[in-house]
């Protein structure tokens, strides 16, 4: 799995959990493009599966999509 994939994987996963809802395609383009740098420099040290890497991707999209 490349990391594109991986990272569109965590988004749709994390955003189901705390939307409860799927999110659309146009939907993660749009937050995939909204990602600190400093998550998405973990992801590229870590990978997008890393348990420090899903936390605070999850704990970001929390403060800005929560219900």
């Amino acid at each position: 799995m490349n990391e594109t994939q991986g990272m569109r994987n965590q988004l749709h996963d994390c955003f189901l959990d705390i939307r409860g809802v799927k999110p659309s395609e146009e939907q993660i383009i749009i937050v995939a493009e909204e990602i600190p740098s400093f998550i998405k420099g973990l992801a590229q040290q870590w990978g997008w599966f890393d348990t420090e890497v899903r936390e605070k991707l999850y704990l970001w999209l929390e403060s800005k999509y929560s219900k």
